[in-house]
C-alpha cells in the first residue's frame, strides 16, 4: 500500500521557493504530470512578479461521470471558499487545461505560519477540485438526510483518466467500490492473487477494527443498479464499506470526510497500474529468493 499526502510535492516545494526569492526576479514556466492522469502548467514571469498561474488538465471523465463546464460539480465554490482573496479563477483557463488559477502574492497572509498554509492548500488544488461530489455524499450522510432502508444509485466519481469508481450512500454509512483493470494478462494473475491476499489481511486481530474491505471476481450486489460502463472490470472488484454509528455521527463525521475524500484525491495509489507494479516488486522478488512465485489461485469471493 501506498499512502501518500494529498499535496503535490514538487508543487509545494515550487511555491515556497518562488516566494522566498522573489525578489530575485526568478521565471518560472514548467509543466508536469502527476499519478498518469493530473497534468500541471506552472508560469510567473519578471514583468508581474506577484502574479503566479497555476493550471491543470483533469482525467477525462468516463461516459457515466459528469463534468459540467469540464470541472466536477461543486468544484468552483470549493476552490472560492478554500483560497479566498489571494487565488482567482481565470475565465476561460489556459489552452488544453480545465483550470487556472491566479496567484497574487501580494495578497497572501503575512504571518509565515498562515502563508504556509495557505500554500499548501493551493498545492492540494486536485484535492479541492476533484473531492466536492465525495464531500457532498458524505456531508449528506453525516447529517442523516440520507433516508433509511432506501437504496441508493451508486454514484462514479472519476478516479483514472476515462475510469470511474462508485460511491453507494447509505443511511449507516458509505461503500466504495474500485472497479480493478489491467492491461497485461501476467498483470491481471498478479493482481488477483495480491488483492485476495490483501483482503485476507484484513481478518488478521491487529486489523479487527479497520474498515471493512472485501474483493470479488463479479460485481459486488451494491452495484447492481450501477451502469454497465464501469462494471468492465477484468480483475475484480474492491469494495470499501465505511460504517458510520448514529452514536459517533457527530464527532466521527469530519474524520471519516477527510479519509474518504483524502482516498478520492489520489492517496490509495495503489490502483495506480504503475504503483500496483511497484508494490508487487517486493513481494514478487521476495518469493523468487524463496524457490520461485506461488501459482495464483482462480479468483474467488471473499465474502
Amino acid at each position: 500500500m501506498i499512502l501518500l499526502q494529498s499535496h503535490s510535492r514538487f508543487l509545494l516545494q515550487t511555491l515556497i521557493n518562488w516566494v522566498q526569492n522573489l525578489d530575485k526576479g526568478v521565471e518560472l514556466d514548467y509543466h508536469w504530470v502527476e499519478f498518469d492522469d493530473i497534468r500541471y502548467h506552472i508560469q510567473a514571469t519578471t514583468k508581474s512578479t506577484n502574479i503566479l498561474l497555476l493550471s491543470l488538465c483533469l482525467p477525462f471523465p468516463p461516459p457515466e461521470a459528469v463534468f459540467p463546464g469540464g470541472l466536477p460539480p461543486g468544484s468552483i465554490e470549493a476552490i472560492k471558499s478554500s483560497y479566498g482573496s489571494p487565488v482567482q479563477i481565470l475565465d476561460p483557463p489556459r489552452d488544453s487545461f480545465n483550470l487556472t488559477l491566479k496567484v497574487n502574492l501580494s495578497k497572501l497572509p503575512i504571518d509565515e505560519d498562515r502563508r504556509h498554509s495557505l500554500l499548501v492548500k493551493v498545492a492540494s488544488v486536485r484535492e479541492i477540485v476533484l473531492g466536492p461530489p465525495l464531500r457532498q455524499l458524505l456531508r449528506a450522510l453525516a447529517s442523516s438526510t440520507i433516508v433509511s432502508d432506501t437504496e441508493e444509485e451508486p454514484v462514479p466519481l472519476v478516479h483514472r483518466p476515462k475510469e470511474s469508481f462508485l460511491v453507494i450512500p447509505q443511511a449507516d454509512r458509505v461503500t466504495v467500490v474500485f472497479p480493478m483493470r489491467f492491461k497485461d494478462s501476467i498483470d491481471i494473475v498478479l493482481a488477483t492473487s495480491f488483492l485476495q491476499e490483501f483482503v485476507q489481511a484484513r481478518l488478521t486481530a491487529g486489523l479487527s477494527n479497520a474498515p471493512l474491505c472485501m474483493w470479488s471476481a463479479s460485481p459486488p450486489s451494491e452495484l447492481k443498479k450501477a451502469p454497465a460502463e464501469p462494471l468492465s472490470a477484468n480483475a475484480g472488484f474492491v469494495t470499501f464499506g465505511c460504517l458510520l454509528l448514529m452514536s459517533e455521527r457527530r464527532t466521527g463525521q469530519l474524520a471519516l470526510m477527510k479519509g474518504l475524500v483524502q482516498l478520492k484525491s489520489g492517496n490509495l495509489q495503489i490502483f495506480n497500474e504503475d504503483n500496483f507494479h511497484r508494490a508487487l516488486a517486493g513481494e514478487v522478488g521476495s518469493r523468487l529468493s524463496n524457490g520461485g512465485l506461488v501459482s495464483a489461485s482462480p479468483p474467488f469471493s471473499s465474502e
